[in-house]
């Protein structure tokens, strides 16, 4: 199991992928990406496990750019972090189909939780 942390904030990036350092040591892979362009490169790679993608989508032209990608995150589990709760922006981001979605200004231990499961459900 791979766990992809996209946050094109290096802040927020580390706060991500720092929710879910922990499984790090159990042999998960944390890959970190700043850009869509570099998540893109990696999603266009072939498969070798599963994956969990936790986004933290700033904006709509985010949003939409990995729209335009969904098709590579075929299989992959979507965790989304959005920094405001607007009705619209919510919605548009509901296009992606996430398993989780939660707020910046929210505590991240949750996200180490819903991953945690999603880990101990793919080694059944």
């Amino acid at each position: 199991m791979n766990i992809l942390c996209f946050a094109s904030a290096t802040a927020m990036l580390e706060k991500v992928s720092g929710s879910v350092m922990n499984f790090n040591a159990h042999g998960v892979a944390i890959e970190r990406y700043k850009s869509l362009d570099e998540l893109y490169r990696r999603l266009c790679q072939p498969k070798n496990s599963d994956y969990v993608a936790i986004l933290y989508l700033k904006n709509k032209k985010e949003i939409n750019g990995i729209i335009a990608m969904q098709d590579l995150f075929n299989g992959t589990k979507i965790i989304l972090v959005l920094p405001k709760r607007d009705k619209d922006f919510i919605k548009t981001a509901y296009k992606i189909f996430p398993r989780f979605l939660t707020f910046a200004d929210e505590d991240f231990s949750d996200i180490s939780r819903i991953v945690e499961k999603m880990i101990s459900r793919a080694q059944v």
